[in-house]
């Protein structure tokens, strides 16, 4: 009989499938009639009830995180793009900062424009590696609060 209930190993009689439990797999109607003073019954209900909805819950919840890789996969090429072209102007800026460095006479915010341009291209660098958090924080949601 175990055998055919799929016990787990994990703990004493646990079932692999409640559904197995009862009826050998197969669901029965229950009526209201049947349960009228049947604790038993009404808590074997509630059981499988709060069974269910756990499941339900935890399948939403992975549901939910499943989407949010989705949505991650379909936005970083755009990123890496926005990436390298900020990459881009901050080794144009560079260059100009140091052709103003270096010219006669030199210019004397040249300094801030090589530091313009280092700027921009550590935000292009860091912008890869940063967005999958700064995309968890700007989502996050709030837990509504009771009246």
């Amino acid at each position: 009989m175990s055998d055919d209930l799929n016990l787990k190993p994990d703990g004493p009689n646990t079932v692999a499938d409640i559904g197995l439990v009862y009826g050998a797999g197969c669901f029965m109607n229950i009526e209201v009639k049947d349960l009228l003073g049947n604790e038993i019954g009404i808590r074997q209900l509630m059981n499988a009830h709060n069974d269910q909805a756990m499941r339900r819950a935890d399948a939403e919840r992975r549901l939910a995180d499943k989407e949010g890789e989705v949505e991650f996969l379909k936005t970083s090429p755009f990123i890496a793009i926005v990436a390298l072209a900020v990459l881009i102007c901050g080794s144009v800026v560079i260059g100009i900062g140091v052709n103003m460095a270096t010219s006669k006479p030199a210019q004397d915010y040249a300094a801030l424009v090589i530091c313009l341009g280092g700027a921009l291209s550590l935000v292009s660098g860091l912008s890869n590696i940063l967005y999958p958090y700064a995309r968890k924080w700007f989502n996050r949601q709030t837990k509504p609060t009771l009246p």
